[in-house]
């Protein structure tokens, strides 16, 4: 979702893996942002909404554009903005790669700078710490042991704006796992990121029909979350307990 405190109805930004970006707002209208980009697993923005990412599986790249807004307040994305980077390849088939994106602050984090999160859908499951805005310096995270038994694939990820925990997403298992982020600071002078580990706090399974396909995970300016699905269209907002 993107802050807009001028203009206070919500909006929440969506990819399609086949069509590209869209904003859909709470009048129920839907305008395409992105329309050169196929294969798009995720995207997000930043706290203050001024950046967005997408992120495409097939190329493992991730594109950065500018937000704006025009004299009614609408979103568009900057094209001559676009930065373009790649995350590492993890595995040698193109299909359950990298999945979905979140951003992570600097200050949350307790690191030099804002980081991307990223999602490696499967063979291997894995947790991508990237620093911004190059995205040259990242450590890749395994899942802890219930957390693997817990998600059989990663689908999105989001940062908990009270409690700074990871909450992961499986399209396969209708599930989300909080996970809480352990630090412990390198040894390398220079560098801007900590080693990291991995804890679960948490889980519970979605409260929706079984042929829905829980891909997406983001939370707004009220700390609650949204989980939109592949196939049906539906999206949740739940109240979570901390």
């Amino acid at each position: 979702s993107v802050r807009n405190q001028t203009y206070p109805q919500w909006e929440l930004c969506v990819v399609d893996d086949d069509k590209g970006v869209y904003v859909v707002k709470s009048d129920g209208k839907a305008e395409r942002l992105i329309k050169d980009r196929n294969d798009c697993e995720g995207l997000c923005v930043d706290d203050h909404g001024k950046y967005l990412w997408t992120v495409e599986e097939t190329k493992r790249r991730v594109t950065r554009y500018d937000i704006e807004r025009d004299g009614d307040g609408n979103i568009t994305l900057d094209d001559a903005s676009r930065v373009e980077r790649k995350l590492p390849k993890l595995k040698d088939v193109e299909n359950k790669g990298w999945e979905g994106i979140t951003f992570l602050s600097k200050e949350v984090a307790g690191t030099k700078a804002d980081q991307l999160v990223c999602v490696h859908e499967g063979n291997p499951r894995r947790i991508g710490f990237y620093s911004l805005p190059d995205l040259d310096d990242g450590i890749e995270v395994r899942l802890p042991k219930r957390a693997k038994e817990l998600l059989p694939d990663l689908a999105d990820i989001a940062v908990d704006p009270k409690t700074g925990h990871l909450l992961v997403v499986s399209d396969e298992a209708h599930t989300v796992v909080e996970l809480a982020i352990k630090k412990e600071t390198t040894k390398a002078p220079n560098a801007l990121l900590p080693r990291i580990e991995l804890a679960v706090v948490s889980s519970f399974e979605i409260p929706i029909k079984r042929s829905a396909k829980t891909e997406g995970l983001c939370f707004d300016e009220q700390a609650r979350l949204w989980i939109t699905c592949d196939g049906t269209g539906d999206a949740l907002v739940l109240e979570l307990d901390r």
